[in-house]
């Protein structure tokens, strides 16, 4: 993850060769943008995880840092109070129709598949399908509380 003084010198690169001018208050105002917005969705660096010789094969890169401090938040959830749409502050009527037309859809694909196809291929597929969807809707903006509303009769993608 990119550090907010380096998302503002990028930003403020690009504003320099746009208006040939090099202003360092929109430099202030982005970083103060962005550590504010981090710091209201809890989004802290992740260090990478050092090597160890008892998980032989384990990645050395940021992004598996990410992926393990997200699932060990995951994990957190289950000991908290609350249903998981409302501990992740989302929509429950919307997270339960996704997921029951996903998980429909892909039964659907795999057809008479779907009864002889091991346990574990069948939860590492949802997985990564639940990881992608996760990943898409964060780049949408994510889960939006004070937005969300009932939309009775609104069409829909899914």
């Amino acid at each position: 993850m990119k550090t907010a003084d380096q998302i503002a010198e990028t930003i403020t690169e690009k504003w320099t060769r746009l208006h040939g001018e090099h202003r360092e208050d929109v430099i202030d105002a982005i970083v103060e943008g962005i550590e504010a917005d981090r710091a209201q969705r809890g989004v802290q660096e992740d260090p990478l995880i050092e090597p160890d010789e008892k998980f032989p094969g384990r990645p050395h890169t940021l992004d598996f840092a990410r992926l393990s401090g997200a699932s060990l938040g995951a994990d957190e959830l289950s000991e908290q109070p609350g249903t998981p749409p409302e501990q992740l502050g989302i929509d429950e009527m919307s997270l339960h129709y996704t997921v029951t037309t996903r998980v429909a859809a892909a039964i659907d694909a795999l057809g008479p598949l779907f009864h002889v196809m091991p346990t574990d291929v069948l939860m590492g597929g949802a997985w990564v399908d639940g990881f992608a969807v996760g990943m898409l809707f964060e780049r949408r903006g994510g889960a939006r509380p004070e937005e969300t509303v009932v939309t009775d009769g609104e069409g829909s993608a899914l």
